[in-house]
């Protein structure tokens, strides 16, 4: 099988707040994997990265943005 990626053309680079294994590790992730909405805010909240949101906040100065959690 091979697996073809297409370009994003101006779409930004994604930053990455958690490793995956850290998040999946998390007490809440089960939970919010399973459509808890409590149990996903205190997952994204807990793995949200300072030092990524300044990187954010930096970039897109200026502009209104809105944070999501794949």
């Amino acid at each position: 099988m091979t697996i073809v990626r297409f370009p994003w053309d101006e779409f930004p680079e994604v930053w990455i707040h958690a490793q995956e294994l850290e998040v999946k590790k998390h007490l809440a992730y089960r939970e919010a994997k399973s459509g808890d909405p409590e149990a996903a805010y205190h997952l994204v909240n807990e793995m949200l990265s300072a030092q990524v949101v300044e990187q954010l906040a930096s970039t897109f100065e200026g502009t209104q943005v809105t944070l999501v959690s794949a």
